[in-house]
């Protein structure tokens, strides 16, 4: 039990620690976020908190397999974005199955968004 205990307390402290991404988006246009995803596993990124739509608004969210012909490997996952207006934003997702709800993440990426 104290080996879980802290096994989740290093996973939260390394987890806290990831570096901030900014992006910088104009308003009235797109943007994507990127990432590596492999939905044989059943992970797939997810939104972790609510957009503040008054900034941004989802446009469209797709996963894109790798050119490989390997079975279960990974892709990207390509979320794209529309800048509404002037301000500052942020988007966090989440890398998680959908059916566990109870479990933390295997991982979080937190993006600040400048839109100007």
């Amino acid at each position: 039990m104290k080996l879980k205990l802290l096994l989740l307390l290093s996973l939260f402290l390394v987890s806290s620690c990831a570096k901030l991404e900014v992006i910088n988006a104009r308003a009235g246009e797109n943007f994507t976020i990127s990432l590596g995803s492999n939905p044989s596993t059943g992970y797939s990124w997810q939104l972790a908190k609510p957009l503040d739509e008054k900034i941004v608004r989802l446009v469209s969210s797709e996963y894109t397999s790798s050119q490989t012909k390997l079975v279960g490997a990974g892709g990207k996952e390509n979320w794209t974005f529309l800048a509404l207006k002037k301000g500052a934003a942020k988007i966090v997702l989440k890398y998680a199955r959908p059916w566990e709800k109870d479990k933390l993440p295997a991982e979080q990426k937190t993006f600040s968004i400048s839109v100007r």
